[in-house]
């Protein structure tokens, strides 16, 4: 949630949560590979191998360890030069995925390392105002001096001293 996933991310990400909904082991599954071997990431990335070498080579490494739908959706990322937006549009899909499910994801940042109670408590503050069951990011931002910042999203709701002294600074 933490990154930044790209308009063309989010539409390819749409296309596989269109076409399937129940693909996140898979998806997690292949994220973890390409992330583990350099030499894939470096052919997958390199200009001179070909579309259809590229092809085979997901054949190779995928085919038995992953859903044909997931491979077809790796040969069409090579064959239009995406491959290196996996990362991003695995992320998207999750998202959408975990929103379909009454998921939400909620990055929670504060200037101190919580207590579960604390964690709990905000846990159920941030339930019952999205009416979503929520998947908590916490961050600590010592930055923030005192506060909590939740984004949402797009949104981004800052209740931080941080950003109050900011504002005051600006008049």
């Amino acid at each position: 949630m933490e990154n930044y996933i790209s308009h063309t991310s989010k539409i390819y990400s749409q296309a596989l949560f269109d076409a399937d909904k129940n693909l996140s082991e898979g998806l997690t599954e292949i994220l973890d590979i390409t992330k583990k071997s350099d030499d894939l990431q470096k052919v997958m990335s390199n200009p001179t191998v070909s579309v259809s070498e590229k092809q085979d080579i997901i054949d190779k490494v995928f085919k038995d360890k992953s859903d044909d739908k997931i491979v077809s959706f790796l040969k069409i990322l090579v064959s239009h030069n995406r491959f290196g937006d996996l990362e991003q549009i695995i992320s998207s899909y999750m998202v959408k995925v975990n929103e379909y499910n009454g998921y939400q994801n909620v990055k929670i940042t504060s200037a101190i390392e919580l207590t579960d109670d604390e964690k709990n408590k905000i846990i159920d503050k941030v339930t019952k105002k999205l009416n979503k069951k929520i998947i908590p990011e916490w961050v600590v931002d010592k930055e923030i001096i005192a506060g909590l910042i939740f984004q949402i999203g797009d949104n981004v709701v800052d209740t931080s001293i941080g950003k109050n002294i900011k504002e005051l600074s600006k008049i």
